[in-house]
């Protein structure tokens, strides 16, 4: 599975710096494990049962969160459907 945390830009950036910086990556706090952390917890009563995961932290215009199986694209019901079976066992 891949995370993409698409952390919104401070209003009080310019239109210039906005423009600049959408799309890279976000390198200040808060960490990137506290989102990942976060986004487990709140999916998965036990998260023991996700075992590979990438995630990323990008600068955006709105944020959001894009959940993605790397083998098979964006499907976030297929891939929470998946993961819920597996944990089932």
């Amino acid at each position: 599975m891949h995370v993409v945390f698409v952390v919104p830009m401070p209003k009080s950036w310019s239109k210039k710096r906005r423009e600049l910086m959408v799309g890279l990556g976000h390198r200040s706090k808060p960490d990137i494990d506290n989102y990942v952390k976060g986004l487990l917890d709140a999916v998965f009563d036990d998260d023991s049962c996700c075992w590979d995961l990438r995630s990323s932290k990008l600068w955006g215009v709105t944020g959001r969160i894009v959940i993605s199986d790397a083998l098979r694209g964006p499907g976030l019901t297929d891939l929470f459907k998946r993961y819920a079976e597996i944990c089932a066992k």
